[in-house]
């Protein structure tokens, strides 16, 4: 129908898929499960002569030419279909077919078991932090993970420093340049159009240039997803780089209050990863993003930016895990300023009201109003007395300013919820307010 009403489509070959690569033995677990059965499918590493090995529908076209995007996830149609064949009278030739594959010689010899890991594009962003930016690229290079893509954003930087990381490290690396400083969460969204323009990507790396990670993180945290398809998101252990020994962060916990904590502990649950160092699904990055391949959002610019794209994803039936052993070593705030700077505290509360409208669904936003609203109204007091009321007060100011664009946002952010309320509220910690210092 879509084709009828897009004179664009006019001779043009279109695939219509989930844009997602399914292993046949991904299925089968599927399937057995749907059974209820106890019974784990056989691979005998068989295989028919000059089948494809590995296949993917490219839906890109699709998407440009009739704004398609996949509306039932894989899960779910094979749910559907399975309800679909208990009504069905089923007749098993298997055994024929194959012993006249067998006979023809179409059944090709055990093979060798190819193990080629998933491709990771890990995406870091470099703002007038040449030396930083080096540093971190270098520990990148030392990984034992090997399929990687590693791309750096340069977000308008002084001195010529998109130039001098290419001349440096050729094509071990891969250098966007935008014109100007687009902020974090924009300059994320530029490498991840770059990187998940490859339909190969399977994983996204976001990480800090001010972070260095141990050569077995990005391996660490690749195990953890690919154990767990329904996990989509993946946290790691971020230490101080120069207190080697203290915590920085262990993802992010999120309170009924609207209010988000960098965990220093595992005492509250995991919400989502802070994107310091985190490991994104692909395939749920690309079932996210919003017109023009918005995934972060770039009004937030920085701050709060992670805690959004982890709700998101939550909202698909996704969950998030973390790498415990997956350590990087973090310069807290080396290119904010810190926690405490005006920058932060001004980006931070103001982007903590867009994501409570933006995000939240009606019926958690309006269980919980009473806890949001004391929260809101808490800050004030609470930075009166730091002596740093200016800074609330014109951050809630720029907050209502954009109400009306979160409002807009949250329709479509809303329509794309598939999974139960109940399952986000299980993460949720029932609290209004935590000393940061107990986190």
């Amino acid at each position: 129908m879509a084709v009828l009403d897009h004179a664009q489509s006019d001779g043009q070959t279109m695939n219509i898929g989930s844009g997602r690569r399914i292993e046949i033995l991904e299925m089968a677990k599927l399937l057995v499960t749907l059974h209820g059965a106890n019974m784990p499918p056989e691979v005998n590493q068989e295989f028919r002569k000059h089948d494809f090995r590995h296949s993917l529908a490219d839906i890109t076209k699709a998407n440009e030419i009739l704004h398609y995007e996949p509306q039932v996830r894989f899960e779910d149609g094979m749910r559907e279909l399975f309800e679909w064949t208990r009504t069905q009278e089923a007749v098993d030739n298997f055994d024929s077919a194959y012993r006249e594959l067998q006979e023809r010689g179409m059944v090709g010899a055990p093979a060798e078991k190819e193990v080629t890991p998933p491709k990771v594009a890990i995406i870091t962003l470099n703002w007038n932090g040449y030396d930083m930016t080096v540093e971190c690229i270098n520990h990148l290079q030392a990984s034992t993970y090997k399929n990687i893509r590693i791309i750096v954003v340069d977000n308008g930087s002084k001195d010529r420093d998109a130039e001098r990381l290419r001349e440096r490290f050729g094509n071990a690396i891969e250098v966007v340049a935008n014109s100007k400083n687009l902020g974090v969460a924009e300059g994320n969204n530029t490498g991840l159009r770059y990187a998940l323009k490859d339909p190969s990507v399977q994983y996204c790396v976001m990480m800090n240039n001010d972070l260095m990670v141990t050569p077995d993180a990005i391996e660490r945290m690749v195990q953890k997803a690919e154990n767990d398809t329904r996990v989509g998101m993946v946290a790691s252990r971020m230490m101080n780089y120069f207190e080697r020994e203290r915590v920085d962060n262990i993802g992010i916990a999120l309170l009924s209050s609207g209010l988000s904590y960098n965990r220093k502990t595992s005492v509250l649950p995991l919400f989502c990863p802070c994107s310091g160092l985190g490991l994104y699904r692909a395939d749920a990055l690309r079932e996210i993003a919003l017109p023009n391949m918005e995934i972060w959002d770039p009004d937030f610019f920085a701050y709060v930016d992670e805690l959004d794209v982890g709700f998101r994803i939550r909202m698909l039936g996704y969950t998030a895990d973390i790498a415990e052993d997956a350590i990087g070593y973090h310069k807290e705030g080396a290119s904010s300023g810190g926690v405490t700077s005006d920058f932060s505290i001004f980006h931070g509360h103001r982007n903590n009201l867009w994501f409570i409208i933006k995000d939240l669904p009606s019926h958690i936003l309006w269980k919980n109003i009473t806890s949001i609203c004391m929260t809101q109204l808490g800050t004030f007091l609470l930075y009166a007395k730091r002596q740093r009321l200016g800074v609330i007060l014109r951050a809630k100011w720029a907050s209502l300013l954009g109400l009306s664009k979160m409002l807009k946002k949250r329709r479509l952010v809303q329509e794309k919820r598939k999974t139960s309320l109940s399952a986000i509220e299980r993460v949720i910690v029932k609290k209004t307010y935590i000393d940061p210092s107990k986190t």
